[in-house]
């Protein structure tokens, strides 16, 4: 075995990038400047987050079939939908699959410590018409086809796979993973990692200068999504989006921000992260993005406002140009809310989850077509019942 350390220049890239706007700003041959239209900054009337959401059409409305073999627990669950099947990892301990209608499917494995079993999931991929799970626990890739059938099982160094959230399959055929910040005496503090399961080498760039005392922060459940060219990324109090395609890494986009944005530096050691966030967002900073979803036309990066007030960046992808929104659990009573997107796909689809116990709290009057198949779906569910997907598509 093998072990690299990816380029020095990258690591000295991502920390000067991140941490310093104006430098970035100076130099935008390289890389793409997705406007903000609603920046304060921009001279724009309506500087500002926008209070409206985006112009959406409810393509379906999905409730995922509650029985005891699929109870879901965590409020935010990741979900991936591949091939007309809905795959949903529950609190990083059950991999359910979902038809797109919400008929339960089956459970992708199941706990032991057999060879076709896991002791975690980390996070999964998808590898041709199979899934993978990532466990660390027990150093391994475990595969399975779409029913949940065992097909295989791989060893793999804990150094590769530690405290990793999510996963891609990359178009060279390597295993690109985004890990967790930590303080657990770890020196390298692996940010994203690119892993060549044929010779089982391993190249990294850090997290630096971000290190927390003696605890792991997983700062996002969706830090990378498959663009039109490879793949898209984001880091901690960033303003850049990174790209990965044909085994080089590069600066894609930096985005506009509302505010100055916060370095690396600042966010320093306390306890908890939140608290210093907290802190930064109050005193005017942009503290940077929480995830990342693309369509063929929308990069959708999520934002925390003072470290707690969720909202979003929706860019248009031709015309690199976009606005800030807050989330509204309800925007009006006549009007589903664009909320808690957990995925996109496609041409413009955006998923995103509903608890029942907030959907059934609200006296809802919508109308048309929509409103009838929701006030179907609102007479049949129970507060202990399973999330409800939303299926949006933008209007062009």
């Amino acid at each position: 075995m093998r072990t690299k350390i990816i380029y020095i220049y990258l690591i000295i890239f991502c920390c000067i990038s991140c941490s310093s706007k104006q430098k970035i700003m100076q130099d935008s041959s390289k890389y793409e400047i997705l406007k903000c239209l609603n920046c304060s900054d921009n001279g724009n009337d309506n500087g500002g987050t926008r209070d409206d959401c985006p112009a959406f059409d409810v393509l379906k409305i999905v409730k995922l079939e509650t029985n005891e073999n699929c109870l879901i627990k965590h409020f935010f669950p990741k979900i991936e939908v591949k091939d007309s099947l809905i795959f949903l990892l529950d609190n990083d301990a059950y991999l359910f699959v979902f038809d797109m209608d919400g008929k339960f499917i089956t459970q992708i494995g199941k706990h032991g410590y057999g060879p076709d079993e896991y002791l975690k999931i980390n996070t999964f991929y998808f590898e041709d018409n199979n899934v993978v799970i990532v466990d660390e626990m027990k150093n391994s890739l475990i595969k399975y086809d779409f029913k949940g059938k065992f097909l295989s099982y791989r060893k793999i160094p804990l150094e590769f796979i530690t405290k990793s959230g999510q996963a891609i399959k990359t178009e060279d055929n390597k295993l690109l993973l985004f890990h967790a910040i930590s303080g657990l005496k770890m020196d390298d503090n692996m940010a994203c990692s690119l892993i060549d399961l044929k010779e089982l080498d391993l190249k990294y760039f850090s997290h630096a200068p971000i290190k927390l005392n003696n605890y792991i922060h997983y700062f996002s459940n969706h830090p990378m999504a498959i663009s039109d060219k490879g793949i898209n990324l984001i880091l901690p109090l960033c303003d850049t989006v990174y790209n990965y395609y044909k085994s080089s890494f590069s600066t894609k986009y930096v985005v506009e921000t509302q505010g100055k944005m916060a370095t690396r530096d600042q966010l320093g050691s306390k306890f908890s992260i939140f608290e210093n966030l907290i802190d930064l967002g109050n005193k005017g900073y942009f503290t940077g993005f929480t995830n990342i979803f693309e369509t063929t036309k929308h990069i959708f990066l999520g934002c925390a406002y003072n470290g707690i007030v969720m909202g979003y960046f929706l860019c248009d992808k031709k015309t690199k140009q976009g606005y800030y929104y807050y989330y509204h659990n309800i925007i009006s009573n006549e009007i589903i809310p664009f909320n808690n997107i957990q995925c996109a796909f496609g041409d413009n689809v955006f998923v995103g989850v509903s608890q029942p116990e907030d959907l059934l709290r609200e006296d809802w009057n919508v109308p048309g077509e929509t409103g009838v198949e929701f006030k179907k779906l609102l007479s049949s569910l129970r507060e202990d019942d399973n999330p409800v997907l939303f299926f949006y598509k933008l209007k062009d």
